[in-house]
This record gives structure tokens, sequence and C-alpha cells, in this order.
């Protein structure tokens, strides 16, 4: 049997005229698909769905509404946790009794235990019933209740977590065990647009993807690069691309990592057209290059709002880059792999041309996280020096963001800085342009925000990355590798501009840091010829593993990064790369003011930064290793 139906039937059993009418009402309401969804948990030899979950969401009223399917008849659990287990978890516990009523519950727990029904009960009951043998509730909440029983929905990951049993209880308190029947997923339920925009009828379609790789097994992480030209008549002429949606094998799905495709300038036809094979072979194939768009762990399609897409074409120099990284750990032989992209696009133009722009931190063995620490924090800078040269005077507006850690990231954050005389240090913090403090590496998609928001040449953008290497025993560098760690926010916007990238990196200050690392070491450190190619990560690790690292030296290292000197890199799209040297970190004289008038609070935000002393000192034109490819 399958309980993947989008249609529903509701078995009327009343007395009165008025009484049909209002469940006619309703079953047109529920006639109207769920925009999202996911499935909790297939059979795995059918892979059909057991228990699936689609949901919509009004911005309006700050309400969500799900629909639970389960493949029994018994009772279900569905619940909110920070965590992917159930200690702080929301969860509802339904089912339909015999006489066909809906029983749903309200609970919370502290552990892996019976859950207890709260006092205060948020969730309603919009239908449940029982049907060829499936049960499917439709159940609907407010984002934030107030309660501190439950978990608030927010612009962020949030784990689902589920169970379900064959019986229906007795009552609440008496549920039987579900034993392997249960599961977590990372989601973000606010993270897109609430309604999708549909294809237009003119709308056309290609794909792009890596043609039955063989997937490495001597090695676990590889980079794999492909060239090709745009279709004839997109060459010819300029497109706007309005979805992407990403191009997965089944059965190799687990060892991509992630995937980007680039736009890049024909140089060398014979060197750069037709390659396919590891990307350090041919390094300088696409060195002037935009990126068109990115797929990571855990993303899906990627749908642009009305009147917004992507301009692509009309260029007969131009060549198309798809680079997938590989993961492969466990060095799995055998493994064939297709990852690409299918991209729709319409000829017809669209009012706002998009752009992506990266801001980070380097890549590069000096960004360096402490080991067996609970919470290290990576900063990168995005200053006013960089943003004054690209972004128009009126300023762009942000439409979403795609956050970017590896194994040991958990919590990020885009701070939005603008000047303000009136501010101590002359800064005030606007509210952030994307947060996600519950980051999981396993599910990377891009979140719309719920507003555009605009920057303006003169702001400044700082990124804070948060890491967790409590299973680590040595220290955790910048690089490639899966178990190296990178720090990046993609920003999606309009008008397109010619800035692609605006990371940075900081050095330790002389002196700062003298019980940890000495004055020596730091200066060391400082000098970028001593860490370039194969020798830089030997060489930081050569310095680094002298520390006995303790919670007073990592809290000590934290503020000696806190008061370095950041070095911001802008890269235009002709791959030519500026470099601009900060005295701080910046710091807001004027925080953030959080104001929840829900629930009646408000508090301020205490910047973590220093403050931003002066300006540029110095430019000049140079080649390094930026982003995450």
């Amino acid at each position: 049997r399958s309980c993947n139906s989008k249609t529903w039937t509701i078995n009327i059993r009343m007395g009165s005229i008025v009484q049909l009418l209002v469940l006619a009402t309703l079953h047109v309401a529920l006639a109207s698909d769920f925009p999202f969804s996911v499935i909790l948990e297939s059979d795995p030899a059918t892979q059909k769905p057991v228990y699936a979950v689609d949901w919509s969401f009004n911005r309006m009223n700050s309400t969500i509404t799900f629909r639970l399917t389960v493949n029994s008849t018994g009772w279900f659990g569905f619940g909110l946790s920070p965590t992917g287990g159930m200690k702080g978890s929301d969860i509802v516990v339904g089912w339909v009794t015999t006489d066909g009523r809906a029983m749903l519950y309200d609970c919370s727990a502290d552990g892996e235990e019976l859950p207890t029904v709260d006092a205060k009960q948020d969730w309603e009951t919009v239908t449940g019933y029982e049907e060829n043998g499936c049960t499917t509730f439709i159940i609907t909440r407010k984002w934030k209740t107030c309660d501190e029983s439950d978990v608030d929905i927010m612009e962020e990951t949030i784990r689902l977590i589920h169970s379900w049993s064959d019986d229906d209880p007795e009552n609440v308190h008496l549920l039987t065990y579900h034993g392997s029947r249960r599961g977590s997923l990372s989601t973000n339920l606010l993270g897109n647009l609430a309604n999708l925009p549909s294809l237009t009828a003119d709308t056309k379609s290609f794909s792009i993807s890596l043609i039955n790789v063989t997937i490495p097994h001597d090695t676990s992480t590889t980079y794999w690069c492909s060239s090709t030209l745009l279709p004839d008549e997109i060459q010819r002429k300029k497109v706007y691309i309005t979805k992407f949606t990403p191009l997965l094998t089944r059965h190799a799905v687990k060892y991509a990592h992630h995937a980007e495709l680039y736009l890049c300038k024909i140089t060398n036809r014979a060197t750069q057209l037709g390659f396919n094979n590891k990307c350090y072979l041919n390094p300088g194939a696409c060195s002037s290059r935009t990126l068109i768009t990115a797929w990571a762990v855990g993303g899906s399609d990627y749908i642009y709002p009305e009147d917004i897409a992507y301009p692509i074409g009309g260029n007969t120099d131009e060549f198309v880059w798809l680079e997938v990284h590989y993961d492969n750990s466990e060095m799995h032989s055998g493994i064939i792999d297709s990852t690409g992209f299918e991209i729709f696009y319409t000829e017809t133009p669209s009012k706002h041309e998009a752009g992506i722009l990266a801001v980070g931190h380097m890549i590069t063995p000096l960004m360096v996280i402490p080991p067996k620490t609970k919470s290290f924090s990576i900063y990168a800078l995005c200053g006013a020096s960089c943003m004054t040269n690209f972004i128009p005077e009126q300023g762009i507006h942000v439409i979403s963001n795609a956050f970017h850690t590896h194994l040991a990231g958990i919590g990020l954050e885009l701070s939005h800085l603008r000047p303000n005389p009136v501010c101590d240090g002359g800064y005030e913090e606007l509210a952030p342009i994307s947060r996600n403090l519950k980051y999981d590496f396993s599910y990377q998609q891009p979140n719309v925000l719920p507003k555009e928001i605009i920057v303006m040449p003169n702001d400044i953008l700082l990124l804070k990355c948060i890491y967790n290497t409590q299973d680590r025993t040595n220290i955790t560098m910048g690089g490639d590798s899966t178990h190296d760690e990178m720090c990046f926010s993609f920003l999606t916007y309009y008008p397109r501009m010619n800035l692609t990238t605006c990371a940075s990196l900081t050095y330790l200050e002389p002196g700062s840091i003298d019980n940890v690392l000495s004055s020596e070491d730091v200066e060391m450190l400082s000098n970028d010829s001593l860490f370039e190619g194969e020798n830089a990560r030997n060489g930081v690790m050569n310095i680094f593993q002298k520390i006995h690292w303790n919670e007073q030296v990592v809290s000590d290292f934290q503020s000696a990064n806190l008061k370095g000197f950041p070095r911001v890199f802008c890269e235009s799209m002709s791959y030519e790369i500026t470099v601009t040297q900060e005295l701080h970190l910046p710091k807001a004289g004027c925080p953030y003011k959080i104001t929840d008038n829900i629930c009646n609070t408000t508090y301020s935000r205490v910047s973590s930064a220093s403050f931003l002393e002066a300006t540029s000192v110095f430019f000049v034109v140079l080649v390094i290793h930026m982003l995450p490819f």
C-alpha cells in the first residue's frame, strides 16, 4: 500500500447542513498542495515512503501547518528537536481511535524517556483520519508560542524527529515503545519562499553533469572537474535562469560533498575544453570564473523569486566548468557517479539580474581551530575598503544565503554593520543578514531571507563561524578535505556587480599570545612565503603541536584572533584580486536590539569582535586560493 497521496478524502458523518458546509469548505482548503515535503522514513526494500511530512507556512500570521502521513494505524510521534534527540524536544503524539476520533497531545521530553504532556496545548488538529492502512494528520501552530516547553520555529536548521507504532495506546501516558521505528532529519522549515513561483510556459532546460565518473578509491578527497560549452542557442543569445535542480546519483550521493558550476573565459580551447579528470591536473583551465550555482550535502532545488533571474549566455567566448568534491573516507571502489545540474531558463528578460557573492575566510592552514573545544569562533571580514569599489551607489538587495563549513561547524552568523557617527567607533549593527546557530553539515540548502536586505557601499559584513572539536585530539586547519574546515557565506543578490568574492585572513599580533606561542612563532605565521604549497600544513602543525591545550589556552588563543590584523581579499569577475590590510576587526558601538513583540522581550546583542580602527593601508594584486573549489 502507499500513503503518498496528494488527494484528500474526509468521511463526513454529521447531521446538519451547516456542518456539511463547514467540512466542504475545509475539504477545498486541504485539497491544495503543500509546497514543501521531506521523507522521514522509507522502506529499505521498496524505497516507498513510510513516514512523510508536507508543510506550508504563512508569514503574515506566523503559522505553520504540517501534513503527517504514516504507513501505520497505530500511534505516531513527531517533534522539533535542537539536536536530533529527545532531550529538549517539542513533540506531538497522535492516533485515531477505533471510533474515528483524532487524538493529539502537545508534549515535551527531557531525555530518552516517555514524553510528558504540556500544561499548555499549542498544537491544533485540523483533521486526522485513517484510510487504506495509513494515518494522516494535519496539524498547525504558531512559530512562537511563548511556552518554555516548546521549540521556536525560526529561519534556521531544525531537526525533525519521528517515531511510530502499529498499536493505539489506551491513553497518552501508556505509549508502547517504538523500538527502532524512530529517526531524525535536518531541514529549514521557513527557509524558502512561502509561495513558490511556477515555471512559465516558455521555460526550457538543459543539463550539465559528469558522465559515469569512477570515484577514486586511493584517496579520501577528490576534486573532479569537467568542462563543456553552453548549448549553441545560449551561446548566441542571453537567457535568464529561474531554477536549478541538482542531478544526483542515488547509490553515489553519499560520496558527493558538494558541486559547483562556473562560467569561464575561453583563452585556450585546446587545454580548456573537453577536460574530464582530477581538477589539479588542469589548474589554470578556469582561472577567470564566475559562480553560476552550487549544491552541497542535503541541498535540493533552488528557485529564484519572480522578477529575479540569473543571466547567462550571449557570448561565444565562454564555457562552463563543473567541479565535484568527493569524500570517499572508507576508500570504497567501483562507485560510478554522474552528479550535475538541470538548469531551467527563459528567454524573457527579468526585471532584476542576480549575482552570487562569496563572503568568508581564506582557505589556508593558517585558519587554526584548537582541539577538544566545545565552541571556538573564526571571523571573516568583508570591509568597506572592498565594498566601496564594487557595490553600486544604491546598494545591492540580498535575497538568500547559503552557509558552508565542514564537519566541525555548528553555527554561523553574518552580521551587518553600517557607519553611524553617533555610535562609539562609528558603526551601528543592523539585523543579521543570516543566522543559523543550529547548523548541520548534512543539510546545506540556501536559505531565502524573509525580506530583502540592502547592503550599501560603506557597509561592513562580518561572518562568524562556530566550531566544536571535542572529538578531535589535534588542531583542525583550513583546507579542502571534509575533515579540514571552511567558513563561508554565499549571498544571492541583485543587481549583479563585478565583485565575486570578499574573503579575509587574520594575522596574530606579536606579543598578543606569549603564553601560548612565542613571538618568533607568531612572526613566522605572518610570513606568507613560509606557508605556501605542500609545506604549509606541516609548517603550521609543527608550530601548534607544541601547545598543551586547556580552557585558558583556548580562551587566550580566541582573544588573540579577535585582536589580530585582518587582510581582506576582493576578487572581481576578471579574477583580479586587490588586498587591503585592516588594523582590527570591527565592533558595533550601537549593537542590534532584538525585539520579540510576540513574547514581549527585548535585548541587545553584544558584538564579539574588536573595533575597526583604520581603513585600508595598501593595495596589491595577488592570485590566491580563496573559495571552497
